[in-house]
C-alpha cells in the first residue's frame, strides 16, 4: 500500500513539473511600451511610442495610456515654450513611469503637474512645479528622469531669480535633497540605483575655458561637488565627460560614475568612480594615466 501511495505522490509531482515545464516565469506587475514601429530596437525614438499599457502577472492589460506629445505654443513667436514628445518616462524595471498631466502657462510661468505611476496603474502621487520661461533657446530651464529601479525621480527647473535647482525625491513623494546653480544643469544622468546624480554645467563665466564643468549630487548623504570639466594643460586643451551604465552589468556600476578625462592623441584617463573617489582636479587622473 505505501508503495502505490509513493507512486502515485511520485506522478503526481511529475505531472505537475511536466505541465509547467516550458511555462515563462510570471514578471509581476510590470510596464510596456508600445511603439509605433515594426523595427525592434532597444530604445525605441520618443516619436514611435504609441501608449504605456499596465500589466498583471497574469498578463492582463490593467490600463493604457496614450503617449501623445505634450505642446505649449508662445503666444509672442512662432514656436513652442513647452515641448514633450512623450509624456512619459519609464524606469529600466519597468515599475514606475513619470509622466505629464497637464501643462499651462501662467504669466511668465510654465506650470506643469507631474504623476508617478506604479506598475499597478495607480498614481503614487502627484505634484505640481512651475519654471521660469526659457530666456533664448537652449536654456536648460526644464529636465525630469527616473532611476533604473525606480527609486528616485529628479527634476530641474528655473526661477525668477534665474537659478537653476535640481530637487530629487524618492517613490512617496518625499523630497531627498534639493540643490541650485547659477548656471544652469544639463544631460543629466543618475545612477542605476539612483544614489548618485551628474550634470553638466558652468562653474563660472569669468573662467576663459569653453568647454562645460561637471557636477555630481550625492542622493542619500547631499554631498555635492563641482569640478571643472576642461581647460588648458601644458599648451594642449584637455577636456572630461561622464555617463552611467544603462545595464547593471556589476556592483562597480552602482552609486557610482563612468568619467572620462585627457588630452586628445595624449595621456587619458577612464574608469568608474564613487563622489568620494572623484578628485577636485581631474587632471590628476590622466597624468597618472591608466583605467581604474
Amino acid at each position: 500500500m505505501k508503495k502505490i501511495i509513493m507512486a502515485t505522490i511520485i506522478g503526481l509531482i511529475a505531472c505537475f513539473y511536466a505541465q509547467n515545464m516550458g511555462k515563462k516565469p510570471k514578471e509581476g506587475y510590470r510596464i510596456e511600451i508600445v511603439v509605433d514601429t515594426l523595427e525592434k530596437k532597444p530604445v525605441p525614438r520618443l516619436s514611435e511610442l504609441k501608449e504605456i499599457r499596465f500589466i498583471s502577472p497574469e498578463e492582463k492589460v490593467l490600463k493604457s495610456v496614450k503617449t501623445n506629445p505634450i505642446k505649449l505654443v508662445s503666444p509672442r513667436y512662432e514656436g513652442y515654450l513647452f515641448y514633450a514628445e512623450s509624456p512619459f518616462k519609464v524606469s529600466g524595471n519597468k515599475k514606475y513611469a513619470l509622466g505629464i498631466e497637464n501643462v499651462a502657462l501662467e504669466g511668465n510661468w510654465i506650470k506643469m503637474e507631474r504623476v508617478l505611476w506604479n506598475a499597478q496603474g495607480k498614481k503614487k502621487w502627484t505634484r505640481v512645479w512651475k519654471t521660469y520661461l526659457p530666456e533664448a533657446e537652449g536654456d536648460p530651464n526644464w529636465d525630469e528622469g527616473i532611476s533604473y529601479n525606480g527609486s528616485t525621480v529628479y527634476v530641474s527647473y528655473k526661477d525668477s531669480l534665474r537659478n537653476y535647482w535640481l530637487v530629487v525625491y524618492d517613490t512617496l513623494g518625499k523630497e531627498l535633497v534639493k540643490v541650485s546653480n547659477k548656471y544652469g544643469f544639463w544631460d543629466i544622468g543618475i545612477s542605476l540605483d539612483g544614489q548618485l546624480i551628474g550634470a553638466y554645467t558652468i562653474l563660472s563665466l569669468e573662467d576663459d575655458n569653453t568647454l562645460p564643468d561637471l557636477f555630481f549630487l550625492n542622493v542619500k548623504t547631499g554631498e555635492s561637488k563641482f569640478v571643472k570639466g576642461g581647460g588648458i594643460l601644458n599648451g594642449k586643451q584637455w577636456s572630461a565627460h561622464f555617463s552611467f551604465s544603462a545595464t547593471i552589468d556589476s556592483e562597480r556600476c552602482l552609486s557610482k560614475v563612468y568619467i572620462g578625462c585627457g588630452v586628445e592623441n595624449g595621456p587619458n584617463w577612464y574608469g568608474f568612480l564613487s563622489i568620494d573617489e572623484i578628485p577636485d582636479d581631474l587632471t590628476t587622473l590622466f597624468l597618472n594615466g591608466g583605467e581604474k
